[in-house]
């Protein structure tokens, strides 16, 4: 049998920790004084993160699962309902920063942003504003208002970055209370209506880019996905299992994943997750632990976070995923 330095061209190496480099090389930890393999994921999993500290849902949120934002919602339970919280995650626990400058629920962000630079923008703080058109932007220690929509909406989608963000669709202000197929683009400085969405939707997710975003499920449970190119709307492919739910998904127009949701007549969550490569849906084996909808999801296809939500009931807790290829350090045993 061929021996490691013949396979590799060098003895196996001792090292102080994990090296997280090479994809199949192996190492004796001196720390932990066991023998290592860098390796990739075969296959997705859902695994449980630190718990948010207030039951929330309809929050949204930005950035990555080692450093992500998370803001607004709706936290019945608590006061006031309509919540300002702001809180950082750092891939085992959330910390508190400056609230945003208006409470409200049913919020939208700029979901391709960071944790230290994001939008927030509109929302829903009870009558008589069912519908804002506040927005704000976060640079990593405040939030500072910024010029408004130009139409008030609740439940509308969110994404694209600080400085050149998107929000589609949304439920409008009383007393129609009808859902919109508006678009606006954020250029940094102000809101333009650009071309409308084929379809009015609201309660629904829109994740990627202001040139290169997908707006799928919604209030009337819609499978067809619709893609943004900054310019014009097309049709996708279309979602496996009818859902709504907002904020529950997030990542790139060719790299997109939804999570959760809740189907049509039932008053309870789903686990069902699938992912986006640009032109078709996978359902991944990989579901979530328990059903749930109206998340706060930020990350990638590779790993993101799935925080708070509703069962119809609040919840706290928050799952991680972790795609498949990602990689991964594995201990050696002998048994």
């Amino acid at each position: 049998m061929a021996e490691y330095r013949e396979l590799v061209g060098e003895a196996v190496k001792n090292i102080s920790g994990s090296t997280g480099v090479i994809e199949g090389q192996i190492w004796y930890d001196t720390s932990a004084t066991n023998f290592k393999l860098q390796s990739v994921t075969s296959s997705a999993s859902w695994a449980s993160g630190g718990a948010v500290p207030v039951a929330t849902n309809q929050a949204a949120a930005a950035g990555t699962y080692l450093s992500g934002i998370m803001f607004g919602g709706n936290t019945p339970s608590a006061s006031p309902t309509y919540s300002a919280q702001s809180l950082t995650y750092d891939g085992s626990s959330w910390t508190a920063t400056p609230s945003l400058n208006a409470g409200r629920g049913g919020i939208g962000g700029a979901n391709s942003g960071t944790s230290t630079a994001t939008l927030a923008f509109q929302g829903s703080a009870g009558a008589p504003l069912h519908a804002m058109t506040n927005s704000e932007e976060w640079d990593g220690s405040s939030w500072t208002a910024t010029p408004a929509l130009n139409t008030a909406t609740a439940l509308a989608g969110g994404s694209g970055t600080s400085t050149a963000a998107l929000c589609v669709g949304g439920e409008l202000q009383a007393p129609s209370f009808g859902d919109s197929n508006r678009t606006e683009e954020w250029n940094g400085s102000s809101w333009t209506s650009v071309t409308n969405r084929p379809a009015s939707i609201r309660n629904h997710s829109l994740f990627g880019l202001q040139t290169a975003a997908v707006s799928c499920m919604g209030i009337n449970y819609t499978t067809t996905a619709q893609e943004y190119d900054g310019t014009n709307w097309t049709s996708g492919g279309a979602n496996n299992t009818a859902r709504r739910g907002q904020n529950d998904g997030t990542g790139s127009e060719s790299a997109g994943l939804v999570a959760g949701g809740q189907a049509p007549g039932s008053p309870a969550g789903i686990t069902a997750t699938e992912t986006y490569d640009g032109s078709s849906w996978t359902s991944s084996p990989a579901s979530l632990p328990a059903g749930k909808f109206d998340c706060a999801t930020f990350g990638t296809t590779l790993n993101a976070v799935s925080a708070a939500g509703r069962t119809p009931t609040n919840l706290s807790t928050v799952v991680e995923w972790t795609g498949i290829g990602v990689s991964e350090t594995q201990n050696i045993t002998t048994s």
